[in-house]
């Protein structure tokens, strides 16, 4: 186990973290998520749109199997 060197038995799961918190970090870490994919999405056609979608859907309902 990593220690930080001081004998402080408080972690991060002590600190409460409020829903603010989460959503910004969450924001945050997707923002170059946005930066992609919205000019491919934009880029492409229909068909390529729904072959995205259709794919990701299939490959998030393969993982709650």
């Amino acid at each position: 186990m990593w220690r930080n060197g001081d004998d402080d038995e408080h972690t991060m799961a002590d600190k409460p973290v409020g829903a603010l918190t989460v959503a910004a970090v969450t924001f945050a870490n997707g923002g170059d998520n946005i930066g992609v994919y919205v000019p491919v999405f934009i880029a492409v056609g229909t068909g390529a749109l729904v072959a995205y979608f259709g794919s990701c859907d299939a490959s998030v309902g393969a993982l709650r199997v």
